[in-house]
């Protein structure tokens, strides 16, 4: 069960009514009025692959899971009937956070098939009703151990992980009374924009297949959790690692010519020689390795950073 109450610190405090955007269901969200202890509800975790996908899934109100998830689900919505309601907590792989709370609004129908998706795999459909759409940290959040996942916190959860009655609720309460600095709907304009492009890429794709070329869709459809544009503080984080590993990479160029500098000066026989060729091609060896590291330490920070909204 839950640990206590106090997980969220003095973050926890208040919130206000969030509408929805122009042409999407619902709304408003975030209501200052919700209910957090529902009488025999039941809490399942979702984890989705993007942000894509959750915002198709607040667009549309609608959801897919995968084959097993969905016939849990289902499981669970037949098996709750009209005894209460059944509750999706929302959050993306990697994303460090909780991103909104949906209700569960019908069965699975399995022989739907939603082409909104980022991935052309998930199957089966039902419809959601979003109650909260905003961004709760994980540290918000892990005082709430899960006593059917080993004592776990919530958010070390896979997807479609059932959280008992308490410690959902504790999860409500959360997301009810958070004062969030971000969440989806700031980013929804960006996503249309981006669901556009996809399916004019989509288009563009198809008519070649169908023309028998092989033109490749000019757009990039990478998770948009690679993509998003970065804060201030991001930024400067950025620009020192860089700074940081072309620093590495000077100090790399350095002991290479300083290297061969005594290699030319020092010339005193064959053997003498061969040493520090040895010598050298183990600093080589080193010094490239340092570069290599510096540079996949740019890498790992850059996909690392753009993975979230901001910085935690």
């Amino acid at each position: 069960g839950s640990a206590g109450g106090s997980g969220g610190g003095g973050d926890v405090v208040g919130t206000h009514s969030t509408p929805a955007p122009a042409g999407v269901p619902g709304g408003p969200f975030n209501p200052k009025d919700f209910d957090t202890r529902p009488a025999a509800a039941r809490f399942f975790v979702i984890k989705s692959y993007s942000e894509d996908d959750v915002h198709k899934a607040i667009k549309y109100a609608i959801w897919a899971s995968t084959d097993n998830g969905n016939r849990r689900l289902d499981k669970a919505w037949r098996e709750s009937g009209d005894a209460g309601p059944i509750y999706l907590l929302y959050s993306v792989n990697g994303s460090g956070q909780f991103c909104g709370v949906a209700q569960m609004m019908s069965g699975i129908d399995f022989n739907a098939k939603a082409s909104v998706w980022q991935q052309d795999k998930w199957n089966g459909q039902f419809d959601v009703k979003w109650v909260f759409v905003k961004d709760v940290p994980n540290r918000a959040l892990r005082h709430v151990k899960l006593a059917n996942n080993q004592g776990k916190p919530v958010t070390n959860s896979r997807d479609t992980q059932e959280v008992f009655l308490d410690d959902g609720c504790e999860v409500l309460r959360v997301f009810k009374a958070y004062r969030h600095k971000t969440c989806l709907l700031d980013d929804f304009g960006f996503y249309d924009e981006r669901q556009q492009k996809m399916i004019a890429a989509k288009q563009k794709s198809d008519d070649a297949a169908a023309a028998g070329e092989h033109d490749a869709a000019a757009v990039d459809v990478q998770p948009l959790c690679q993509k998003r544009r970065l804060h201030g503080a991001q930024v400067r984080g950025v620009e020192l690692v860089l700074h940081v590993a072309q620093h590495e990479r000077r100090l790399a160029h350095a002991a290479f010519a300083e290297q061969h500098h005594l290699e030319r000066r020092l010339g005193h026989g064959r053997r003498k020689h061969a040493a520090r060729r040895r010598g050298a091609d183990s600093t080589r060896r080193r010094d490239g390795d340092r570069g290599d590291a510096a540079d996949a330490a740019v890498r790992h920070f850059v996909t690392d950073a753009t993975l979230r909204r901001y910085l935690v």
